[in-house]
């Protein structure tokens, strides 16, 4: 239950980040949802990268 709580927890202050960065760039409503999915894919890409070059 803790391990849950505490993802949980994680989860609402990425939310809060999420909405604190899209306002200091000035990020239209509209275009959220297409810059989080470019953001997710971007990570997927690094990560895959990273651990190509690491191995």
């Amino acid at each position: 239950m803790t391990g849950y709580l505490f993802e949980k927890s994680l989860a609402v202050a990425d939310i809060v980040v999420f909405l604190k960065l899209f306002t200091c760039f000035a990020v239209p409503a509209a275009l959220a949802g297409r810059v989080l999915v470019l953001g997710v894919i971007g990570a997927i890409v690094l990560r895959t990268v990273m651990l190509l070059v690491g191995a």
